[in-house]
């Protein structure tokens, strides 16, 4: 008997192509997703990285304004679109005692506590309180008399201050 030029192996009839079919499919599914989530990673990384994007996101997020004693706004960062005027700052007169400053709020809208930080003047406890509408009366304390005694260094310009609004 002459050996046969096949192969002495069963033959599957079809059954690895139905097979292959599906699973190639499923890696053609597989491989488009990897490459649609790295475009839009890599998108998402181009955004992240635009001066333009970062600036409307803090001024949507966290308004905040730089302000001094006379009124003068330094740096806005998007908080002034909320107020009706720039804020007023009071200063206190050397015989009142420990408070430094009493600054006002005028918003706009409805807003919730705002935050205060002053720039200038270090060791004060700041203490904001509703007044009339939707005003805010803010109140720069001096923890202790250190910040009132004689000798301290003077203070030439007037003090800064920064606002951060928060929405309710």
């Amino acid at each position: 008997m002459k050996p046969s030029s096949q192969s002495t192996r069963p033959r599957s009839r079809g059954r690895g192509k139905s097979i292959d079919r599906p699973l190639g499919l499923l890696a053609t599914i597989l491989a488009l997703s990897t490459a649609y989530l790295a475009i839009l990673e890599w998108r998402v990384d181009q955004k992240l990285k635009d001066p333009a994007f970062l600036k409307e996101v803090a001024h949507r997020v966290r308004p905040a304004l730089v302000f001094n004693a006379e009124g003068t706004v330094i740096a806005d960062s998007g908080a002034l679109q909320f107020l009706e005027e720039s804020p007023k700052v009071e200063l206190a007169k050397p015989n009142e005692g420990f408070r430094v400053a009493e600054i006002t709020l005028k918003p706009k809208t409805a807003i919730s506590e705002p935050i205060l930080e002053s720039l200038d003047i270090s060791n004060v406890s700041v203490l904001a309180k509703r007044g009339t509408g939707l005003t805010w009366k803010i109140s720069v304390i001096a923890r202790s008399d250190a910040l009132l005694a004689e000798g301290q260094p003077e203070i030439t310009a007037p003090p800064r201050f920064r606002v951060e609004l928060t929405q309710p």
